[in-house]
């Protein structure tokens, strides 16, 4: 079978690849990680599928972004040409994986759901892996025991399927169940033991009997004791029966006692309701507690009264300002303020002093014109005249309002010197004035509310007291409240004591009632002897631990008579007849002997097998180590004339004087070459109809330029011949090689 062209869709770390292959050989170069390795994994793919969940090669071949493995491969088989087309997507446990196998010439599937590679090649994957597959490690053996197996089956008998050393197996399993190899186990020596397990039985037969009667023996004294225990029981049940009427009778007398105490508890209960009540009304706690609310309320209506009262005589005696001085001050308000009347002096005083100036500047020049002015005298007096009346008007006018100073500092009581000062303290005190007129009447205002809550609170207290005292003793004030607050409390205490008494008696009563509704007290006190009556609590005790200690003894010996029964039953039911257990030992005696025949026979058969095996394996051996020894000698130059191997498939190299060279001294290089001659060999060995691939990874990497080239010759010249190869490396020696010694090839680029 050939490969003629690769394409993968989604697989590992390679999607949408396409390599066309030659039906020679194909180098596949490219530098580590590029996908070599993952080529030869999708190969074995197509050919055979991944394997099962969790292995290496499973994680490494299905890719990381599609959680799947797919592709195709076209290949020439028998002269026909075929596409296999195989996808595994993941799945929530196992995945699905589909194949098909189509014949190209007429697009017909074949072998459904069946593996290419066992349909095609006729070898199983590890088969296929162990004879095509070489890596770069070759001192490993050959692909393990698994594959190793199957590979001499088909040496031995051409058949892969027919492993004689499964049937061996499978012979030497049934002989071994009949008898181990150590001579101690087996279906022989279990016959054996059976014969000796019947004789113990037969000997113990005889002591099982008398075990039996011993049983049988002590069931008959346990019941004679039961049966006296049972007669002390009935007597004891019989006095606290008794005892127990007796308490009963005890319980009707507390009954009576009860009643008559929940009749004095209301007899007193009306007693005091009498003697406390002094209308219709019966009062609650409720009640109480809002008359006591009420008396708080009114007490502190009074107080807040009393506070607001007080306040206002304070105020009233803090007030000592002098009527003139408040008059003084109140002028000033009409006047407009402090800063009004202050305003107007300012201005008298301004004009004063304007006028007198300007009355005296007028005299000046009146006095100036007589001697500057170049007139007439007549003019010079007219002027004078004029002047000396203009000025004397400006000074009286100055002085009369320096005159209307003095009057408003003299109808303000002050001088004109301090008229300022005293102007801004009459407005202090008539402000102050108007402060303590504000919060006398805020005062006034408080103690009206205070009396209007007062009124209030007292007329809700006295409808309060009217339901629990004559009209005529309702006085509405709060010590008369508090005083009936306090006496209906005291009241209501007692009166609340005396139900709880009557309701702990009325649920007793009930209990007791409940308790002896179904007995009758005179029939009771016929069926009590005197001497129970008269019985001391310690006595009760007495009856009743020695009813427990009956009681015990029966439970304990009952156990004891059913733990003997189970005994006893078990032992007749394991007891057997000694001439039954002696025609039983005689059969088993009869099945040792055929056993020791037949195991006899499956010995002669696994030796008979184990000989023609290895006799079938040893004409093939030979044939394997002329074609291996063919290769070898080609690639040593003919330093190595000869290589053997045994049925461990371990080679042997055999030099130009004949001396051995066995597989631990030779080099790595060497060794590569022997066991890839020896691989090769195996293929024509395995494949004799037609050759699969040859697939190689790194195989040729610790072998030396002149071997390498010695192995390339050697695979061109098989291609030749009909094998297909496929080699994978990371160098781009091989490449060069076989260019350079023109050697057919094609070179593929990872």
């Amino acid at each position: 079978m050939k490969i003629l062209e690769l394409n993968i869709y989604e697989f590992g770390g390679l999607k949408d690849r396409s390599f066309p292959l030659s039906e020679g050989l194909n180098l596949f170069e490219g530098e580590n990680e590029a996908g070599k390795s993952t080529v030869w994994l999708f190969i074995k793919f197509m050919l055979y599928g991944l394997p099962k969940k969790g292995q290496e090669e499973r994680i490494r071949s299905v890719s990381r972004d599609g959680h799947c493995a797919k592709g195709s491969m076209r290949v020439l088989h028998g002269g026909e040409e075929y596409l296999i087309d195989r996808s595994f997507v993941e799945g929530t446990r196992s995945g699905s994986e589909r194949v098909s196998i189509l014949r190209c010439r007429d697009g017909e599937e074949l072998y459904e759901g069946k593996n290419p590679g066992e349909m095609l090649l006729g070898v199983p994957k590890e088969v296929f892996e162990s004879s095509c597959g070489i890596g770069q490690t070759m001192g490993a053996a050959l692909g393990g025991k698994k594959s190793m197996d199957a590979i001499r089956n088909l040496l031995s008998t051409a058949d892969e399927r027919v492993d004689v050393s499964k049937i061996i197996e499978k012979l030497d399993r049934v002989r071994v169940t009949y008898r181990h190899k150590n001579g101690k186990g087996g279906r022989i020596a279990e016959l054996e033991a059976e014969k000796n397990r019947l004789k113990q039985q037969r000997e113990a037969a005889s002591e099982v009997q008398g075990r039996l009667s011993l049983l049988r023996a002590k069931l008959s004294a346990d019941e004679e004791r039961i049966g006296k225990l049972k007669e002390q029981q009935s007597e004891i049940n019989d006095l606290l029966t008794q005892i127990g009427y007796h308490q009963i009778l005890c319980r009707f007398d507390r009954l009576t006692e009860d009643r008559q105490a929940r009749e004095q508890v209301e007899k007193e209960r009306r007693e005091l309701r009498k003697a406390t009540l002094k209308t219709d009304y019966l009062p609650t706690f409720s009640h109480v507690a809002t008359l006591q609310t009420l008396v708080e309320q009114v007490e502190q209506a009074e107080e807040k009264l009393l506070a607001q009262r007080m306040c206002r005589e304070e105020l009233v005696k803090t007030n000592n300002v002098d009527a003139s001085q408040l008059s003084f001050g109140k002028l000033v308000e009409e006047m407009g303020g402090s800063a009004a009347v202050l305003a107007l002096a300012r201005r008298k005083k301004r004009a004063k002093g304007v006028m007198i100036w300007a009355g005296a500047l007028c005299l000046a020049v009146g006095a100036l014109s007589l001697l500057l002015f170049p007139f007439t005298m007549p003019i010079k007096l007219g002027i004078l005249g004029a002047l000396a009346v203009m000025g004397i008007l400006l000074i009286a006018f100055g002085l009369r309002a320096g005159k209307a100073i003095s009057a408003l500092a003299e109808k303000l009581g002050a001088t004109s010197s301090d008229l300022p000062s005293r102007v801004q303290v009459l407005e202090s005190i008539c402000r102050s004035h108007e402060e303590f007129e504000k919060e006398l009447l805020e005062t006034e205002d408080e103690i009206r509310l205070a009396k209007s809550y007062l009124d209030d609170g007292l007329a809700r207290l006295t409808s309060r007291l009217i339901a629990t005292l004559p009209e005529q003793e309702a006085s509405a004030t709060a010590e008369r409240g508090r005083a009936e607050a306090e006496r209906l409390s005291g009241f209501l205490k007692k009166d609340g004591e005396l139900a709880g008494r009557k309701e702990l008696l009325n649920a007793r009563i009930l209990e007791e009632e409940k308790l002896l509704v179904g007995y009758d007290a005179e029939a009771l006190r016929g069926q009590v002897s005197p001497g129970v009556r008269e019985m001391t609590a310690a006595q009760i005790k007495t009856a009743e631990l020695s009813k427990k200690m009956i009681q015990s003894k029966l439970d304990m010996l009952e156990a004891s008579i059913k733990q003997t029964r189970i005994e006893e039953i078990s032992l007749a039911a394991n007891a057997k007849d000694p001439l039954a257990i002696a025609d039983e030992l005689s059969a088993v005696r009869e099945k040792h002997r055929r056993a020791q025949a037949y195991g006899d026979s499956l010995e002669l058969a696994i030796s008979a097998l184990t000989q023609a095996a290895d006799t079938m394996s040893g004409s093939i051996t030979p044939a394997l180590s002329e074609t291996a020894s063919a290769m070898m000698t080609k690639i040593s130059g003919g330093r190595y004339g000869e290589l053997r191997t045994g049925n461990e498939l371990a080679p042997t190299l055999f030099g130009e004087g004949g001396q051995s060279v066995p597989e631990e001294l030779m080099s790595g290089g060497t060794k590569d070459a022997a066991y890839l001659c020896l691989r090769i060999a195996l293929m024509t060995q395995v494949f004799t109809s037609e050759l699969p691939p040859l697939m190689m990874d790194e195989s040729l990497c610790q072998m030396d330029d002149g071997r390498v080239e010695q192995m390339l010759e050697l695979l061109s010249t098989l291609c030749e011949d009909g094998l297909q190869c496929l080699l994978f490396t990371c160098h781009r020696r091989e490449g060069v090689i076989a260019s350079d010694r023109g050697l057919p090839h094609s070179r593929i680029l990872l």
